[in-house]
């Protein structure tokens, strides 16, 4: 069983103080040793340190004011993050003005529809390669939401050590293969490296 340890709000370092202190290197790195989990249905966001210590924030404990202002900061990072794109998608260009608001209205308008991510083509990714490797790997004996929260908390690097490992990566390499269509063949592609 995990510790859990109370922190007092005034011992939180924010974005702002980070920015401010020229600190943005150090928060990468602590980043990486915090795993979030927001768990819509509690209420909750829980933190998980590399030290193996819990932190627990439940809505029901912040004061309304202050999950308002929570909230609207939320949505404030939400529709600046839709603007901090580099290029045009369709064209490779450097993103303009109207690209940045176009890309902010479409995110305005998914909240406001009820969804706080984008809708994924092909559902059929949902969860990843290597989730989709594991139910395979397991056959059953665990559920979806037994392997989700076990890969939620390994870390990129883990998760990398997984694909390669062989009997994952036969399943990945599976899967890949039948996604892939019938149209394209691969001798074909590599006969086209001689053509540059």
């Amino acid at each position: 069983m995990k510790k859990v340890t109370e922190v007092k709000a005034a011992n939180i370092i924010t974005s702002k103080d980070l920015i401010q202190t020229g600190a943005m290197k150090q928060a990468e790195r602590q980043k990486q040793a915090i795993k979030v989990k927001i768990d819509e249905n509690l209420k909750t966001v829980s933190l998980s340190f590399a030290n193996n210590k819990i932190l627990i924030l439940s809505v029901d404990e912040i004061p309304e004011d202050v999950a308002i202002y929570a909230m609207l900061h939320g949505f404030k990072q939400k529709l600046v993050d839709a603007a901090a794109i580099s290029r045009d998608t369709t064209t490779g260009r450097t993103a303009s003005i109207d690209d940045k608001y176009d890309a902010v209205v479409e995110v305005l308008e998914r909240l406001k529809a009820g969804s706080w991510n984008k809708e994924r083509e092909g559902r059929e990714n949902e969860g990843g390669l290597l989730l989709q490797a594991l139910i395979i790997k397991v056959e059953g004996k665990k559920t979806i939401e037994q392997l989700k929260f076990y890969l939620e908390g390994l870390s990129s690097v883990q998760k990398a050590a997984l694909k390669l490992e062989p009997s994952i990566k036969k399943i990945i390499d599976g899967i890949q293969l039948s996604r892939l269509s019938k149209d394209v063949n691969v001798r074909d592609l590599l006969d086209g490296l001689d053509g540059i």
